[in-house]
């Protein structure tokens, strides 16, 4: 543990963890989208150029974003943590001048942490997101009901979560292991 961290302004922080998850999703985008096409064949033959979608490319970034700020909630008290989330909703809403991927970013963070309250798996809710946020129909029947298909739901949902967590690391815990943020 270091003595005496460098301090980062919250705002700069944030930043950078934008800009270098924005920077290790396009480096990994072709993981992505050998995953996602591996999962989801039935979707792509009906939208075929999903994959090339600067909207698709947005969504994952924005979830992998929010899969990473998960992090926080367990390395900050919760009020500071909250204030992270809010701060970057806020600069993702600035960047893209639209408050779609700030949206996405809100809901993401909301469905996860009500599914861990809930016991249930955060991935899923996460996939589900995912699938409607890219305007997928890969619908199922199943007991007399149409459900997203699971592997859809699996598959879109473990491609943020393996790209927040896979060479990428806990951005925030590297941060806040090497710096000490102040308002």
């Amino acid at each position: 543990m270091m003595l005496f961290k460098k301090k980062i302004e919250q705002s700069e922080a944030i930043s950078r963890f934008l800009s270098d998850t924005a920077r290790h999703v396009s480096q990994q985008w072709g993981w992505v989208t050998a995953e996602i096409s591996a999962g989801i064949p039935e979707s792509l033959a009906v939208r075929s150029g999903l994959l090339e979608e600067n909207a698709t490319q947005l969504a994952v970034l924005i979830a992998t974003c929010g899969v990473s700020l998960q992090a926080v909630r367990n390395l900050l008290p919760l009020d500071h943590a909250q204030s992270i989330c809010d701060e970057t909703c806020a600069v993702v809403a600035a960047v893209y001048n639209d408050d779609c991927p700030a949206l996405l970013l809100a809901s993401i963070d909301r469905d996860w942490n009500q599914a861990l309250a809930e016991h249930r798996s955060p991935m899923q809710s996460l996939g589900a997101i995912m699938f409607n946020a890219l305007e997928l129909d890969d619908m199922l029947e199943h007991d007399g009901q149409q459900i997203i298909n699971p592997v859809a739901v699996l598959t879109l949902g473990s491609v943020p979560v393996r790209l927040a967590r896979g060479s990428h690391g806990s951005w925030w815990k590297t941060c806040l292991a090497t710096f000490r943020l102040v308002a």
